[in-house]
C-alpha cells in the first residue's frame, strides 16, 4: 500500500479489518482502482503475514481523531469488535477518551477482564486499527440520521400521484400509521416531476428485509444515495444502524 496516499492508505486498512466489500470503495474514493488492488491483494495474504502488515501500516499512519465516533451508531463498534477477544475489546475501550469510551463500552455490553497492559502508542494503535474506518466515514461532518421510513413514506406517496384510489389505499394499508397519512399526504402534493422521478426511484431500489418498514427504509436508502456526495454518504452511513448504514456505501 505504499504508493496510496496516507489517507487512502488509512481508509483500506480500516476496510480490510472491518470486513467491508470492495464495492463500497466506489462511494469513498473517485478512483477506487488502486485502493481495490490494495484491499484485495491485503485480504489474499496469510492471516499472520496481514496482521503483521497492518500493524506495521497503522504506525505509519498520522494521528486519528476518536472524537468522530461521538455519533456513531453502537452496532457499528459491535461489528468492528465482534471477532476480538475480550482482552483487547477492554484495551480498546480503555484507550478511548472518556465520553467514547462509555459509549463504546456499553455498546460492547461489558466485558468479563482487564485489558492488557499496553503502551500508550500501542494502544492507540491498536483503536485506529480497529476502529479507523469508522473514524474515518464519521469524520464527514453530516446533520444527525435522518427518519428513514418517513422519507421512505414520502417517496413512495409521491410515486403514486395520480393512481387509482384503490391502489393509493393497498399502500396506505400495507404501511399503517404514521406512513400512511405521509404516504396520502406526499400523493396528494407531488407534482408530474417529483411523480416521475419517484416512480425511478422505486423502480431501481433494491428490496430489503420483508417488513413494510423494511421497504420504506430501502427507498429512503437508495434515494440518499443518489443525493449525497460519497464522503457525506459514509459519514451518514455510521449514524445508522451498521445493516442500514452498509447500504449507503
Amino acid at each position: 500500500m505504499g504508493d496510496l496516499p496516507p489517507d487512502e492508505r488509512g481508509l483500506v486498512l480500516g476496510l480490510v479489518l472491518a470486513g467491508t466489500p470492495s464495492c463500497a470503495l466506489q462511494r469513498l474514493v473517485g478512483d477506487a482502482t488502486s485502493c481495490r488492488n490494495a484491499l484485495d491483494a491485503m485480504r489474499a495474504l496469510p492471516r499472520e503475514t496481514r496482521v503483521a502488515l497492518l500493524a506495521g501500516e497503522a504506525e505509519s499512519l498520522p494521528a486519528w481523531d476518536p472524537k468522530a465516533l461521538a455519533e456513531v451508531d453502537p452496532t457499528w463498534f459491535r461489528e468492528a469488535l465482534a471477532q476480538e477477544p475480550d482482552w483487547v475489546k477492554a484495551a480498546v475501550v480503555q484507550a478511548l477518551p472518556p465520553p467514547i469510551r462509555a459509549c463504546v463500552s456499553r455498546a460492547l455490553g461489558g466485558m468479563d477482564c482487564e485489558p492488557a497492559p499496553l503502551a500508550s502508542g500501542v494502544a492507540s494503535g491498536l483503536c485506529r486499527t480497529l476502529l479507523g474506518a469508522v473514524e474515518r466515514l464519521a469524520t464527514g461532518g453530516v446533520p444527525p440520521a435522518p427518519d428513514l421510513a418517513g422519507r421512505g413514506a414520502r417517496l413512495l406517496g409521491a410515486s403514486l400521484s395520480g393512481a387509482p384510489p384503490s391502489v393509493l389505499a393497498r399502500a396506505m394499508a400495507s404501511v399503517g400509521e404514521p406512513w400512511a397519512a405521509e404516504i396520502a399526504m406526499a400523493a396528494r402534493q407531488a407534482d408530474q416531476h417529483a411523480r416521475d422521478e419517484a416512480r425511478a426511484l422505486v423502480a431501481r431500489a433494491r428490496p430489503q428485509g420483508t417488513t413494510a418498514l423494511d421497504r420504506l427504509e430501502g427507498l429512503a436508502i437508495e434515494s440518499l444515495r443518489s443525493e449525497l456526495p460519497p464522503r457525506i454518504a459514509g459519514a451518514l452511513a455510521v449514524r445508522l444502524p451498521a445493516a442500514q448504514g452498509r447500504r449507503l456505501l
